[in-house]
C-alpha cells in the first residue's frame, strides 16, 4: 500500500471544464501549460500505479502460503479462515480501486487527447472553435 500516496496525488486531474473554456478562448498559455504538465501526471500515475499493482500480487502470495499452512494438516498455526478472507477481501477491494483509477485516468486521456485535436485544428488557424453551443 506503499504507492497510494503518490496514485492519489496523480489522480489529481486538471478541470476538463476548465480546460475547455481555455480552448474555446484560444488561451495558449492556459492550454499550453495544462498540456505540459501532462508528461508528469502521467508518468507520476503510471509509477504509482505499476507500485500498487506490485504490493496487490505480492500480497496475494502472501495469503495464498498463508492459505496452504492453515490447510496443511497437523499444523499448528495462529492463522485462521476468517483473517486470511479478510486478508483477500482488503485486497480484492484495493484491486478494484486501482481498476477504477486506470478507468478514469484512460478516459481522462481520451478526453484530453480529443481537447488537444481539436485545439490545434481550431485554434492554430486563428479561428474560434465549434466548441461553443
Amino acid at each position: 500500500m506503499i504507492a497510494l500516496p503518490l496514485l492519489a496525488a496523480a489522480m489529481t486531474l486538471p478541470d476538463l471544464d476548465d480546460l475547455r473554456t481555455h480552448i474555446t478562448r484560444c488561451d495558449r498559455p492556459a492550454v499550453s501549460r495544462i498540456f505540459s504538465d501532462e508528461p508528469q501526471r502521467r508518468a507520476d500515475f503510471l509509477i504509482g500505479a505499476a507500485q500498487e499493482q506490485d504490493a496487490i500480487a505480492r500480497a496475494r502470495v502472501q495469503i495464498v502460503e498463508r492459505r496452504r499452512k492453515l490447510s496443511a494438516s497437523g499444523a499448528t498455526n495462529t492463522d485462521n479462515a476468517d483473517a486470511i478472507n479478510a486478508a483477500a477481501q482488503e485486497l480484492d477491494d484495493r484491486q478494484q480501486a486501482l481498476n477504477d483509477r486506470r478507468a478514469v485516468d484512460a478516459l481522462y486521456r481520451d478526453t484530453l487527447d480529443f481537447l488537444r485535436q481539436h485545439y490545434l485544428a481550431s485554434c492554430a488557424q486563428g479561428t474560434k472553435n465549434a466548441l461553443n453551443p
